[in-house]
């Protein structure tokens, strides 16, 4: 029986190396607010890992590496953290390990955080960016589906020379 369990283990252990390695940048927005009734409305609360633990099947397309860059509303997004994004998402997609990158942003300036990525990412690997239009908090919320496909378009090889690209709404 031991044996057993211990060629189990192993099977597990190989296939989860299999899967490719995806980053995950997390920068705040909508995918990750919750309402907060003292101010009244919406704040940014969860950061990557949170995110991350709110869709288990993620796990099953791809080994993840999460990173935050930021905890903001995109309204607050500056070009000093599009400088340092685009860093981060250049060091991260020179390492043959990482298969691509998805940023989770929120959507008041998601596409220009896209705009901005596109020429001055130096890979072909994908960079895709991801948001929501419900905060996590709600019952209905988008962001975990979202999440889900943005990894899956980031480790398919349709992807590949695409440029920076926005994952919503499937």
């Amino acid at each position: 029986m031991i044996h057993l369990i211990l060629f189990v283990l192993s099977c597990l252990s190989v296939a989860a190396q299999s899967l490719p390695t995806v980053a995950v940048l997390s920068t705040g927005g909508t995918i990750a607010s919750k309402h907060d009734p003292a101010k009244g409305g919406y704040v940014v609360a969860f950061t990557g890992e949170d995110l991350l633990a709110s869709v288990p099947a993620i796990r099953k397309v791809a080994q993840i590496q999460v990173e935050q860059i930021s905890n903001i509303g995109s309204n607050e997004m500056t070009p000093e953290i599009w400088i340092r994004l685009a860093g981060r998402v250049n060091d991260l997609l020179s390492r043959p390990e990482i298969s691509g990158v998805v940023i989770t942003h929120g959507t008041d300036t998601l596409e220009e955080t896209a705009y901005f990525l596109d020429p001055t990412t130096v890979s072909l690997k994908p960079v895709i960016l991801v948001g929501a239009q419900r905060p996590a908090s709600d019952a209905d919320a988008d962001g975990p589906r979202n999440l889900l496909d943005a990894v899956r378009v980031a480790v398919s090889p349709e992807a590949v020379g695409k440029g920076a690209m926005v994952m919503m709404s499937g």
